[in-house]
């Protein structure tokens, strides 16, 4: 199947004018990594196939906004890499957290992938006794000789909450795209989500190095957080309260000055809901606010609309728009 036409058919899926035949076609494509044929060497492993899976699926959900009712099936592993094209040149770019990370080695069993699914978190101990709490829609991976030699973990997409356990001869690691964070013992939040162009780093106990490219970016101290903007390349350090840093594991968020978009990602995560608006000025607002998902969906949104005075209407589906 040309590339092209491919496109046009996964543009009518996602439209949803696609017929059922169509549909049949798409579906049984993603049933592929299923199979171990005609796949990347880099995607043989099961975990690593199965973590990008969820990975797409959960972004595909995130983007085109469809019920959880669609499961993805694809079914001819040769489609994979124009798959890999049409999603990046589509905008959608839910292998970006892969391919970004392909100068990692490719080879069976090297690495222990992790993701949580649209609406799941996960708590993980490493063989160091470090902890980790992923958030919802999170991937990350480890070398599975970790702490042997060093303790490295890669944050590919989402939001990590660390508690690393101290070893001064054996430094840990994340990275995070273009961003490493280097520590000895501490506790610290990353969220780093695709659609988001910012990267946020938080300590809350210890200190923590943040560098990119061998130029450090700073030198953090409990209650301070690190904005890097994955576009420009710029950061900043703003000071915070450390106790909200993890607080989402308790189902509390708090934002301070966040953008419309990451507003959006976290109603999603936390309820479900997909928040839109059409106009220009609202998508420039910030937003300052703490969102408690014993929170009804109803009096959160009341809230956010009483920050700039705006109003909201629910849309088809669990679309909201605020307008």
């Amino acid at each position: 199947m040309k590339k092209q036409i491919f496109k046009k058919l996964l543009d009518s899926y996602i439209s949803r004018t696609s017929t059922e035949q169509e549909n049949q076609l798409v579906e049984k494509w993603y049933n592929s990594f299923d199979n171990d044929g005609g796949l990347p060497a880099g995607l043989k492993d099961p975990g690593k196939r199965r973590a990008l899976r969820n990975a797409m699926h959960s972004g595909i959900q995130r983007k085109i906004d469809i019920p959880v009712r669609h499961k993805f099936n694809f079914y001819r592993p040769a489609y994979l890499k124009i798959a890999v094209a049409i999603f990046l040149i589509s905008g959608i770019g839910l292998l970006f957290w892969y391919k970004n990370n392909s100068s990692t080695p490719t080879q069976n069993n090297d690495f222990t992938y992790i993701s949580t699914g649209a609406s799941t978190m996960k708590k993980l101990t490493l063989p160091d006794s470090s902890e980790i709490w992923l958030n919802v829609a999170s991937n990350l991976h480890y070398n599975r000789n970790f702490n042997a030699k060093q303790r490295e973990v890669v944050l590919d997409q989402g939001e990590a909450f660390f508690k690393v356990k101290h070893n001064p001869n054996r430094p840990f690691v994340v990275r995070t795209g273009a961003l490493r964070t280097r520590v000895l013992g501490t506790s610290f939040n990353i969220r780093s989500y695709p659609g988001i162009n910012e990267v946020k780093i938080t300590v809350l106990t210890g200190k923590v190095q943040v560098s990119r490219k061998n130029r450090l970016l700073g030198l953090l101290t409990p209650g301070q957080q690190i904005v890097y903007n994955k576009l420009t390349a710029q950061d900043s350090i703003h000071e915070m309260n450390p106790g909200q840093s993890n607080s989402w594991i308790k189902g509390k968020t708090y934002l301070s000055q966040a953008s419309f978009t990451e507003l959006a990602l976290v109603l999603k995560n936390r309820y479900g809901v997909n928040l839109k608006t059409s106009s220009s000025k609202i998508e420039k607002l910030r937003f300052s606010m703490l969102l408690d998902q014993k929170t009804p969906l109803e009096n959160t949104i009341k809230a956010i609309c009483s920050i700039h005075q705006t109003k909201y209407r629910r849309r088809y589906g669990n679309e909201i728009e605020l307008y």
